[in-house]
């Protein structure tokens, strides 16, 4: 890109600014880059940070900036019964992927699980990776954040995202959406019914800044998971974006298939 080193000199301003303003700079990272394509992808993860999780309400933002494992989420989420947002909030800030097997089981049953419930929703996390033809150690240590990054960056990236996070990356997420696509209430992630896919029947209600007991519970966040696997299944059955490079000399528009693409006429 024209003048990319340029771009940097804005940013450094506004963080010098910033820092004279007390105000967070935890986006310098995005100074690190080393392409206008990595810029962008660093400024996508930004974005949800900085404005896009501030709709989200509490318990999603509350686990987005936690480090709790994508795996064991799963797990939670195949559990029958309930937590409250008090146990479910000390949960995700006391297991991290360092924490050993163990540990979070003995976390989850001190929490009021059933041993039993714990250990059936564990065998079917792990009967399904095995269904899916993927494996708890492909998930890398996988935590929540991981997984909403990706998904942004798929919803604005397509092709190139792919290439930025990978396939196998790719194919993990997608594994765990189909498990979180288990939570939807009637199992049908293209039936949109207000009346029982979001909480108290309302998009808005889940919103919230600060914590509440009542809405920040385990069967609210299965709630928001299906959500997310309805999203996640959207992108799979739509049409992508087309991305797609210009060869001027040549008289061409490929896409990164090196294919004619179909919307865009040569």
């Amino acid at each position: 890109m024209p003048e990319f080193d340029s771009l940097f000199n804005h940013y450094e301003n506004e963080i010098s600014w910033r820092t004279a303003k007390g105000l967070d700079t935890h986006w310098k990272s995005m100074l690190e880059v080393s392409s206008y394509r990595e810029l962008m992808y660093q400024h996508l993860i930004c974005l949800t940070v900085n404005d896009k999780s501030d709709d989200w309400g509490w318990d999603m933002r509350h686990l987005y900036q936690s480090t709790f494992p994508i795996y064991w989420l799963m797990v939670l989420s195949v559990i029958d019964d309930d937590l409250s947002g008090t146990v479910l909030s000390t949960l995700v800030d006391n297991i991290n992927p360092d924490t050993n097997d163990t540990k979070v089981i003995d976390l989850l049953v001190g929490a009021g699980l059933e041993q039993v419930s714990v250990n059936n929703a564990i065998e079917d996390v792990n009967q399904h990776l095995i269904n899916m033809n993927y494996s708890r150690q492909q998930l890398n240590q996988a935590i929540f954040t991981d997984y909403c990054n990706a998904m942004l960056h798929i919803r604005n990236g397509d092709e190139l995202a792919l290439q930025d996070i990978g396939l196998d990356k790719v194919v993990g997420y997608s594994v765990v959406a189909e498990l979180f696509g288990r939570c939807d209430i009637d199992n049908n992630l293209e039936n949109h019914d207000y009346s029982q896919d979001y909480i108290e029947a309302d998009p808005e209600a889940g919103s919230h800044e600060e914590f509440d007991e009542n809405k920040d519970n385990l069967s609210n966040l299965k709630l928001r998971l299906a959500a997310l696997a309805r999203i996640f299944h959207m992108f799979r059955i739509t049409e992508p974006t087309t991305h797609f490079r210009v060869f001027p000399s040549r008289g061409e528009v490929l896409d990164l298939s090196n294919e004619n693409p179909l919307r865009i006429k040569a």
